[in-house]
């Protein structure tokens, strides 16, 4: 029950975090916000399982469960502390525009992105899942991750057969490997942010992919420099996947929807995850784990296309481009002070 609950509360505050990040950063800082975030926690996973084990040696289980929870607490202390002013109290001040020019200011979306689908405040999911369809960007990220996610848990069982028979080691060197790619995963959340300032969040999500596709191949081989630099890739990759797909969403989203919306990618992404731990695990006992990886990197492969063939790529929204809510709060406030 307790892992179960833990589960659903990981769901749950993962979409209402990353929708809370651009009520505290500017639009402009979301891309280093977001990869600050991912090196700070590729980062602590490289360390906190050393701490761990020291103290589960010197104090034992029961101390590590009490300071845990405490770690709770206090991150319910610290958001409870938070004091935000709420968007819509500016875009009720802004005047009414015409269909027109309110498009033009988003960037010519047509509109979807400032107030397609349903009202703000109805629909539930079904209002960030019409949201995401109708947005051509955020459709192809999420089928492309879904899709990719859909093959990518094959690699836990895989990864077992990587050291035990492509490297001839006992399976403890696999946290050898993992130790390599939480170095690569490090790398990839500094990296992330400077790149999505020279290219789009779908072309570095289409590079993250081609790169996972290497990474996969590379893990087929029997050489273990060629091995490690695999997972090198492979720790770089997640980073630039996770910031370019938060980032690529939190600019093209307006805060009402953001928590439906964040819910809704959390979930289509969730379900084929979970499904490929399963059908990995079955497959291993009757495929060799090469041909797992083969399909991982073949899928990551046909999302990278999925995603560099959508020719909206080439309208991207510069680093400091704000939300179609934010261009309209601005605007308001931009006409109170002129009032004044």
């Amino acid at each position: 029950m307790v892992i179960f609950l833990y589960g659903v509360s990981g769901s749950v505050i993962g979409a209402a975090q990353t929708a809370l990040v651009p009520a505290l950063v500017p639009s402009g800082l979301l891309a280093e916000a977001n990869g600050a975030q991912q090196t700070l926690n590729q980062g602590l996973q490289l360390v906190t399982p050393l701490i761990g084990a020291g103290l589960f040696t010197v104090a034992g289980g029961a101390v590590i469960a009490e300071i845990d929870a405490g770690t709770f607490l206090a991150a319910v202390v610290s958001l409870l502390l938070l004091r935000m002013a709420p968007a819509p109290v500016l875009l009720r001040m802004a005047p009414a525009r015409p269909a027109a020019e309110a498009a033009a200011m988003v960037g010519g979306t047509g509109g979807t992105a400032a107030g397609g689908g349903a009202p703000d405040g109805d629909g539930g999911m079904a209002a960030g899942f019409r949201f995401i369809w109708a947005e051509p960007v955020l459709r192809a990220i999420m089928l492309a991750l879904g899709l990719s996610v859909l093959t990518v848990g094959f690699s836990e069982s895989a990864l077992f057969s990587v050291v035990t028979v492509g490297l001839r080691h006992s399976a403890s060197f696999l946290g050898v490997l993992t130790t390599v790619q939480g170095v690569g995963a490090v790398l990839g959340g500094m990296s992330a942010a400077p790149l999505l300032r020279r290219v789009s969040e779908p072309v570095l999500l289409a590079m993250a992919l081609a790169c996972m596709t290497l990474a996969m191949l590379a893990l087929t081989g029997p050489d273990i420099v060629v091995v490690f630099a695999g997972m090198a890739v492979a720790g770089l990759a997640g980073p630039w996947l996770s910031v370019a797909g938060v980032t690529a969403f939190q600019r093209r989203t307006p805060t009402a929807k953001m928590g439906r919306v964040f819910g809704v990618l959390r979930l289509a992404l969730t379900i084929p995850q979970t499904a490929s731990l399963a059908i990995g695990a079955a497959l291993i006992t009757v495929v060799n784990y090469r041909v797992l990886l083969v399909v991982i990197a073949v899928a990551a492969a046909a999302s990278s296309l999925l995603v560099i063939g959508q020719p909206e790529i080439r309208r991207r929204p510069g680093p400091g481009t704000a939300r179609p809510d934010a261009v309209a709060s601005d605007s308001a406030a931009a006409d109170a002070g002129a009032a004044e």
